[in-house]
């Protein structure tokens, strides 16, 4: 980007500047001292062969005056190895100014870029169901006689296009609590079962839908958290789990120890599994896998794993997947234990 490379050469500018003044002011002080150490040196010497050479008796001192040719000559001779060692400073340091603001801005430049996408991504998700919503009422009002039956379908369809709407809203709105500063404030101690057990619940009737069994295998393990975002991320993994199986299939769930620290939740379904190329970018916010959505007729905006990865690491766990194509997919999340 533009902006960027206009940046990085001013802080290298900066950077260049800064090392300019201290290199001048060093090399500036050092020619001072040793010009200083070269008259007196001089003087010194002079003194020594003037003792060898000439009496000295009170009324005539010997005059101790230094070799001025030599003194200018030794002072240009510093000067011009100060230069040198300047120029050589500031060359270097130029490329060093350039790769060090290189990095400095890099991760400033990630970020915007990574906004950037965002809100493009997020601009195409709203664009898609106002466009559907607009398309609606103008073929409404080109109707010559519209009718109540039309009205109420047309009404029908701008509700779930506004439901759309204001989803899509709340997940953003989800995705952007996770930068506050406060947000571990309303953190407590939580029986992980009972987390758990309440997203199997809200998850419940959709597997009932499908003639899908939800088997849940737990212990009894305490972990610090917020329930409402742990809950909402056990039942965005089931919900995942859920409608992407095959029907009549099932989901496991179990928890185990891992070690005396960490407690591991294992969610694993039977369903359409997730190809080796999109797995890398499943947490991605708004990247949803070719599988899910030409195998599939599952809505979505591709913001679920995004807001499932953000919890997970407030809550300083990690969160791993596993998956074949065909076979199923292993969901794991480790979290911290409460002793």
């Amino acid at each position: 980007m533009r902006v960027f490379t206009r940046a990085r050469i001013k802080l290298t500018a900066l950077y260049l500047g800064i090392i300019t003044l201290i290199t001048v002011s060093f090399s500036l002080g050092v020619y001072s001292i040793l010009t200083h150490e070269v008259e007196r040196f001089g003087r010194a010497q002079r003194f020594r062969i003037e003792r060898r050479t000439i009496p000295m008796t009170p009324d005539f001192p010997p005059v101790l005056p230094s070799d001025p040719d030599l003194v200018k000559e030794v002072k240009g001779r510093i000067a011009l190895s100060l230069i040198a060692v300047d120029v050589a400073i500031l060359l270097g340091s130029g490329l060093l100014a350039y790769l060090l603001a290189g990095r400095t801005l890099n991760p400033i430049k990630d970020m915007v870029d990574e906004q950037n996408r965002f809100i493009s991504d997020a601009s195409h998700e709203f664009k898609t169901p106002l466009t559907a919503l607009k398309s609606s009422f103008e073929v409404f009002l080109r109707e010559p006689c519209p009718n109540v039956k039309q009205a109420k379908e047309l009404i029908k369809d701008g509700i779930r296009d506004v439901d759309t709407i204001n989803n899509l809203a709340t997940s953003l709105l989800e995705l952007a609590q996770f930068d506050k500063p406060y947000y571990r404030s309303n953190f407590e101690v939580l029986e992980l079962d009972s987390v758990i057990s309440k997203a199997i619940g809200v998850i419940k009737p959709l597997a009932q839908q499908k003639s899908l069994e939800l088997h849940f295998q737990g212990s009894h393990f305490k972990v610090f958290g917020s329930k409402d975002n742990l809950v909402q991320l056990f039942t965005i993994l089931l919900d995942n789990a859920v409608k992407y199986s095959s029907a009549s299939s099932s989901v496991d769930i179990t928890t185990a120890r891992l070690d005396s620290k960490l407690v591991q939740v294992n969610i694993t379904d039977r369903g359409i599994g997730i190809s080796p190329n999109d797995l890398p970018r499943i947490f991605d916010r708004f990247y949803r896998a070719d599988s899910s959505r030409t195998k599939t007729d599952v809505s979505g905006y591709g913001l679920g794993l995004a807001i499932a990865k953000n919890i997970v690491d407030a809550h300083n766990g990690r969160i791993f997947v596993d998956s074949m194509l065909g076979k199923g997919t292993i969901v794991q999340v480790n979290l911290r234990i409460v002793e």
